[in-house]
């Protein structure tokens, strides 16, 4: 997960998954299309959840991976060091924006 205080906290700009994690995912993609009610407009974050959880792919928290506003309690904090990700800018303007603050001086 990288969002805390939420049941499905695997979300975001960042989804990192072990190469373990992967097989799992592949080995069992079909009968997570078969089984997951994914229709019911989930993103790909909470079918790839869902179907890590249900092929018993476990899961390590990492709440400072992605600065995202979308998540509770969290901020889209665009400074240097805050994140390797930073969620959401859906425009070219807040997104560079974004980018100005974070990246280290001389490289904006």
């Amino acid at each position: 997960p990288n969002c805390p205080d939420v049941e499905n906290g695997f979300f975001g700009s960042v989804e990192a998954i072990s190469k373990k994690g992967v097989a799992a995912l592949f080995a069992n993609l079909d009968r997570c299309r078969d089984t997951l009610p994914y229709h019911q407009g989930w993103g790909e974050d909470l079918f790839l959840q869902k179907c890590m959880d249900g092929s018993g792919v476990g899961n390590q928290a990492d709440y400072d991976l992605v600065a995202d506003s979308t998540c509770p309690k969290r901020s889209s904090d665009c400074r240097p060091g805050a994140a390797a990700a930073f969620h959401p800018f859906k425009s070219l303007d807040t997104w560079m924006g974004c980018w100005r603050a974070a990246a280290p001086p001389g490289l904006a």
